[in-house]
């Protein structure tokens, strides 16, 4: 047995993470299973991480835009219950 096929029953989860990864991007089975066969464990491990960190970037990134754009809506509520002097925000002409 060689070591990735040995790695692969010590270590299930990156096979599984990887493959569900693939499907996710429309990869057949075929296609995945010779992905899994053919790439070294410690490959398969990077891409994984890879993937997980642009998955969490992107998270972020959709969290920020989604608080920014509450903060804004908040503002707005603010100012427009206090009246049409504080409709304007400090700075604007």
């Amino acid at each position: 047995m060689s070591g990735n096929a040995r790695q692969g029953k010590d270590n299930p989860l990156h096979y599984i993470v990887a493959s569900d990864r693939l499907f996710a991007l429309g990869y057949s089975a075929d296609e995945v299973n010779a992905y899994l066969s053919q790439t070294p464990f410690e490959e398969l491990v990077q891409a994984n991480l890879d993937a997980m960190e642009a998955n969490f970037a992107a998270e972020e990134a959709a969290a920020l835009k989604e608080l920014k754009e509450r903060r804004e809506l908040a503002d707005a509520m603010m100012r427009s219950a206090a009246g049409p002097e504080f409709m304007r925000r400090p700075g604007e002409d």
